[in-house]
């Protein structure tokens, strides 16, 4: 079996994956007859292969893998920002740490 159950499954022929990926790529609601139409097949053939290879199931797991993994970018670029706020804040606080040790040194040297 494949990796993910939308990549071509064992014993997938060709023509009924490049339909079931022109059957993913479909904005929502993904329509049978939308593919039917795009590929120039019957209706019944298209419903036949949906069924033989469960396209609906796989768009459903191919959907909450785009979900999970677009909430996953999401999480980290917040974090990754909130770590570059943190950052910034660190070397400001940093800074201001140096230069009032460098003026408490300069006053103990009397200049």
């Amino acid at each position: 079996m494949s990796a993910s159950l939308w990549d071509r499954q064992d014993g997938e022929g060709t023509k009924p994956y490049t339909a079931f990926t022109v059957f993913l790529n479909l904005k929502k609601p993904r329509t049978l007859g939308a593919v039917s139409q795009e590929l120039s097949k019957s209706l019944p053939l298209i419903k036949r292969w949906s069924k033989d290879w469960k396209w609906f199931a796989r768009a459903e797991a191919y959907d909450a893998d785009m979900a999970r993994a677009e909430h996953q970018a999401r999480r980290e670029a917040r974090a990754e920002a909130a770590g570059d706020s943190e950052l910034e804040a660190y070397r400001d606080r940093t800074k201001k740490n140096g230069e009032l040790i460098g003026g408490l040194a300069r006053a103990a040297a009397g200049v």
